[in-house]
């Protein structure tokens, strides 16, 4: 299976679920859960997506923070809810891949959100 095929199937499978998870909670994400890179998350265990964000961090050292990350992760999302703030953070990463906004980080392709959230997971778990 290629990354885009990965991508547009997770996705949709993530945009199924959103609604029941609205159900349960109206309050913004935190950074724990901005860090939940959710499509990475099928790609590697724990240690595998900090080194991802370590690599992301050593070129873009610039954002090294947990306030920066967190902040460019909801730029644009536009919303209080959990649910819209999340939904709009699976369309940001699909515009990043529509818009070559992808970063190369140990042999994978990921779009700048990925990227990012996997840099905020591992500030917080590293």
């Amino acid at each position: 299976m290629n990354r885009r095929r990965f991508l547009i199937s997770t996705t949709g499978l993530l945009a199924v679920s959103q609604p029941l998870l609205a159900s349960f909670s109206t309050t913004t994400l935190d950074p724990a859960t901005l860090a939940g890179p959710e499509l990475l998350s099928f790609l590697g265990d724990r240690e595998y997506i900090v080194a991802l964000g370590q690599c992301y961090l050593q070129q873009f050292p610039h954002e090294a923070s947990i306030t920066t990350l967190s902040s460019k992760i909801r730029q644009q999302a536009g919303s209080s809810n959990t649910h819209n703030e999340s939904k709009q953070i699976a369309r940001k990463v699909a515009r990043d891949f529509a818009n070559d906004e992808t970063i190369l980080l140990n042999g994978w392709m990921l779009s700048r959100t990925e990227a990012r959230q996997a840099a905020l997971f591992s500030l917080l778990h590293s």
